[in-house]
């Protein structure tokens, strides 16, 4: 199983990626940086929605090397491995 690791670049370009990817039954983790403004929650919640059978979400700044790392880490953790693709 891949696991795409997306990261929001351009919101609504990555938001339908997202959701193309949930289509085809993804599993998915994504990522955004400010948790306040950030749309994050209800990206995930309507992935699931339409098809994605686990959807995790983290807060993380990826100009941060750590903080890429952490994101990886989590997702590798959560899913037992991933994929990076940047959208």
């Amino acid at each position: 199983m891949d696991i795409p690791l997306e990261t929001k670049l351009f919101l609504h370009v990555s938001d339908l990626i997202t959701y193309e990817y949930a289509k085809l039954g993804a599993y998915l983790a994504i990522i955004a940086r400010n948790k306040p403004e950030s749309r994050l929650e209800q990206v995930a919640h309507r992935a699931r929605e339409l098809g994605s059978p686990d959807v995790l979400f983290i807060f993380a700044d990826v100009s941060k090397v750590d903080e890429c790392r952490m994101f990886v880490d989590e997702t590798a953790k959560h899913f037992g491995r991933c994929v990076v693709g940047n959208t």
